[in-house]
């Protein structure tokens, strides 16, 4: 109990954390939109207590890429901060939209990750797939219905891609290994913000936010990419992948969305396009003429 408790404390100090961001960050769009009301002797600190709490040696046990992509996105957010005051004090004027909406973005997910980090790492489990280190399947459910609500409250682009290593049944010494390998390579080819999820032994469903088709294309094809420069690897059976991939609407439900792009990946053979199908979606009973039809 004594362990739990301390990791629910150390987990707990995440809420005040954050409480301290969202404060900066009304002091900031106040001091973008109405930049002549700020003096230049005005502190204006950015607060550091997110880094200082993730590199604190009780916190070294936090996945080393979690650790990492939040890292980069605290710093993406400060970095844009600081463009962002700069234009303004230089030209007393509010900034153009794009600048400001990425400057939004940027705080929602930092937001987002820094809730999902404490409520991951209470004592019922951390989210995490034990082999892989991606988000386990359990927590993509909870995790696409909130996107959904992001898409359909805010109208950003959101794609979904599976993917699936396509040689799975050919890979029996080495099984691991060679999941363990495409998963290394969807990491480091997600952003920041994106997230990865293992969906069965051999299956990963990629969710790319403010991502239309054509970025999430671009994604999966970075995958292939890393995956291609590792084929010199010594493993029995080198995998290989091939992917499809979604722009989900709001009401699109989870389950019939993967089963969907799962069967479009049936009789799929890797081709010029590196493995790589957009999905496009049709009527439920041309689906199903196309499932069972002769």
């Amino acid at each position: 109990m004594t362990l739990e408790y301390d990791q629910n404390e150390r987990f707990s100090a995440l809420v005040p954390i954050l409480d301290e961001y969202t404060e900066w960050f009304m002091q900031l769009v106040r001091r973008i939109m109405y930049p002549q009301s700020a003096s230049g002797e005005q502190i204006f600190t950015k607060p550091l207590s997110f880094i200082d709490w993730l590199e604190a040696e009780e916190n070294q046990d936090i996945d080393s890429d979690v650790a990492r992509r939040l890292s980069e996105l605290h710093t993406e957010l400060s970095t844009q901060a600081d463009t962002l005051i700069n234009e303004t004090l230089k030209s007393q004027a509010v900034p153009e939209y794009k600048g400001f909406h990425k400057l939004m973005a940027l705080f929602e997910e930092f937001s987002l990750q820094v809730r999902r980090l404490e409520k991951d790492h209470r004592s019922d489990g951390a989210g995490l797939d034990d082999l892989t280190g991606l988000r386990s399947k359990s927590m993509l459910e909870k995790d696409y219905a909130k996107e959904m609500e992001r898409v359909a409250r805010q109208g950003k682009p959101f794609s979904v891609a599976l993917l699936k290593i396509n040689n799975f049944d050919e890979i029996k010494k080495g099984a691991d290994e060679a999941i363990a390998l495409v998963s290394e390579m969807i990491k480091k080819s997600m952003r920041s913000f994106d997230d990865a999820y293992r969906v069965s032994s051999h299956e990963f469903v990629l969710s790319l936010k403010q991502s239309d088709m054509k970025g999430g294309i671009i994604a999966l094809k970075r995958i292939n990419t890393f995956l291609a420069e590792e084929e010199g690897a010594n493993m029995p059976v080198f995998p290989e992948v091939i992917s499809c991939i979604a722009e989900p609407a709001p009401g699109d439900n989870l389950d019939e969305l993967i089963e969907n792009l799962s069967d479009e990946l049936k009789d799929y053979v890797r081709d010029d396009n590196m493995g790589i199908l957009e999905y496009t979606e049709i009527s439920p009973l041309q689906r199903f003429v196309n499932k069972h039809g002769d």
